[in-house]
């Protein structure tokens, strides 16, 4: 069986202001070819994250605050919960 605890996942900290921690896929332990998770704590003000596409999908859940998210052509505010 394989665990990711984040606890004992460092994570990245990215100039835009983020810290990632992968929780599925990319630098986590627990690897999938379609499917990705992590936890991404934002600095106040921070976060911003340039363009990209993923060829997994992605889940977003806000715990706290709000967000701006782009899909496709799509914009809108998401907020906790």
């Amino acid at each position: 069986m394989k665990i990711a605890d984040l606890a004992l996942i460092e994570g990245r900290r990215y100039p835009a202001g983020r810290r990632t921690q992968n929780i599925v896929g990319g630098a986590s332990p627990i690897s999938a070819s379609n499917f990705c998770m992590g936890l991404v704590t934002l600095d106040p003000r921070g976060g911003q994250v340039p363009w990209h596409n993923h060829e997994q999908e992605e889940v977003y859940v806000i715990l706290e605050g709000s967000a701006e998210l782009c899909v496709g052509e799509e914009r809108g505010m998401i907020t906790a919960g």
